[in-house]
């Protein structure tokens, strides 16, 4: 809760608001002994710090939540974190560590895409073949019935025409008997 508060505080020019509401939301995440959940109140204390030109603390929170994702294994934090990087090192005019960590950013954010993009075009793909298994299999089973109603058709065929070709006999033969 305090970080939305304190996300909208700085549209309002109330930094030291701001700045309050974010330090409660990692006191109250620190309290709670959950390190995972402080990973984003640091990075956007850090990236309020770098709004207000306190680059020092800025450093300190950044680096804060950059050790705590690593430690946590959480990939997506770490490489927001370096977009947050990025932007501090270009704030602060140092353009070839902004440079680099902006690419490592981009980097990561587009292979992660890319992997999300393949998972995606894999499920499609499997559901399209299951698809079209389903439909092979409709198919053969509807050739199965065409086939059995077409051999049932030429049965009752077969049978009228050795009935017509046994009343053709018989007549004749009438005829020859009776003349």
């Amino acid at each position: 809760c305090y970080g939305v508060f304190a996300q909208f505080a700085p549209n309002e020019n109330k930094f030291k608001e701001a700045e309050g509401f974010y330090l409660k939301q990692i006191s109250l995440f620190k309290r709670a002994n959950e390190p995972e959940r402080l990973i984003i109140p640091y990075e956007n204390t850090g990236i309020h710090y770098i709004k207000t030109k306190d680059f020092g603390k800025a450093k300190i929170y950044i680096d804060s939540a950059f050790a705590l994702a690593n430690s946590c294994h959480s990939f997506e934090d770490i490489y927001n974190i370096y977009h947050t990087y990025g932007e501090y090192h270009r704030e602060t005019g140092n353009y070839k560590e902004a440079y680099d960590y902006l690419t490592k950013y981009y980097t990561i954010r587009d292979s992660l895409f890319d992997s999300d993009y393949k998972t995606q075009l894999k499920s499609i793909t499997q559901l399209l073949e299951k698809e079209k298994s389903n439909l092979e299999i409709k198919v053969q089973k509807l050739e199965s019935e065409n086939l059995q109603k077409s051999k049932f058709y030429v049965q009752v065929i077969l049978v009228i025409a050795v009935i017509g070709y046994l009343l053709i006999i018989g007549f004749l033969l009438l005829f020859f008997l009776f003349n």
